[in-house]
């Protein structure tokens, strides 16, 4: 084989790693940008989620999204509680009017001194579900 040869194969060889390179650098890119549109889909801004190398930071992202779980949850248990209030103010239905305004009453005079009751126990119990039941089971009398 001359010299030519070799050289010719040689430059033959770095075209194609050249090419093989830019697609794989064109598939990183994407998938960095999908990352991104998840991570916006979520409601993260995709700079705070990544370290200075442009990593993920992982540990940060899913402590995040499960405060966000929590978040939800909460104004799932909140939401819950309005629906009840306005079943109790219907005014259409006449059965129990008298009871439903008492319960009513009762339900709004509780409420905030719950909202501030179960606020202090979710931070004391650093927002996991698991030990908030349990403390609440406990104080109910169950197990």
């Amino acid at each position: 084989m001359s010299d030519m040869d070799i050289d010719r194969h040689l430059r033959a060889k770095i075209a194609d790693l050249t090419s093989e390179c830019q697609g794989l650098r064109a598939d990183f890119e994407r998938e960095c940008l999908d990352t991104d549109t998840v991570l916006r889909a979520l409601g993260f801004e995709p700079k705070n989620c990544r370290t200075d190398g442009g990593s993920l930071a992982l540990r940060e992202l899913l402590g995040a999204i499960e405060h966000l779980d929590v978040m939800i949850r909460r104004a799932a248990r909140h939401e819950e509680r309005d629906e009840v209030l306005r079943e109790l103010d219907d005014r259409t239905n006449q059965t129990w009017v008298g009871k439903r305004k008492r319960w009513a009453a009762l339900v709004r005079a509780q409420d905030a001194e719950l909202c501030v009751l179960t606020d202090a126990l979710w931070k004391a119990c650093g927002d996991d579900e698991a030990v908030v039941r349990d403390t609440i089971a406990s104080q109910r009398g169950g197990a």
